[in-house]
């Protein structure tokens, strides 16, 4: 540093200035640069630590997987198939069924509709509507035995009103039942799932 200064014959108070203005120039990179990123690395870290825990959380759950299929097939191997040409008329008997135990007399009975289920791949829905005169606790025993049926029977649409003679209620309902769809084709011998992946 001496032999810089003596190459440009500065006297000492110049000397003195020039080592400020360095170190001023020093001080002011650093504010500039360098301080700003001191918070970096604590970032980085907890970004890396959260990644960790989102890996093994995933990895968790990918572990459950041949769990998650034996459910799966036990599930769809307990559900009752009917082929969707039977479905409203499995639905039909099951409801006059019911409501002959629950001394509901029933004036019309005719399938509703059915399909898909939006958002639902497992099960598809039929509706039957019917109309019938029933007395208050007759009704409500018919309701409560249908939402106890296996079939996942539930009423869609109700509409009540006095019957002629005013000591018995007119009944409207559409009632819906979901079916288990038929389990699709297996997998082929050599279909890769995402536990036998290639690991990149």
């Amino acid at each position: 540093m001496n032999r810089l200064f003596d190459q440009l014959n500065l006297r000492p108070q110049e000397r003195r200035l020039v080592m400020l203005a360095m170190v001023v120039l020093f001080l002011v990179i650093n504010l500039w640069l360098v301080f700003p990123r001191f918070d970096d690395w604590r970032e980085l870290r907890q970004k890396l630590s959260t990644a960790q825990e989102t890996y093994e959380r995933r990895a968790a759950e990918v572990a459950k997987l041949p769990q998650y299929k034996a459910k799966l097939e036990q599930l769809q191997s307990e559900g009752q198939f009917i082929p969707p040409e039977d479905q409203s008329t499995s639905l039909m008997e099951i409801i006059s069924r019911e409501a002959a135990l629950a001394n509901i007399s029933l004036s019309k009975i005719a399938p509703g509709g059915g399909g898909p289920i939006p958002n639902n791949p497992f099960f598809e829905e039929q509706r039957v509507t019917l109309n019938g005169v029933a007395a208050e606790g007759d009704l409500v025993n018919f309701l409560r035995n249908l939402g106890n049926h296996p079939a996942l029977l539930r009423v869609r649409d109700m509409t009540l009103k006095p019957d002629a003679s005013g000591s018995k209620l007119a009944v409207d309902l559409t009632i819906a039942g979901n079916y288990p769809k038929k389990a699709g084709p297996r997998p082929k011998p050599g279909f890769r799932t995402p536990t036998n992946l290639p690991q990149s």
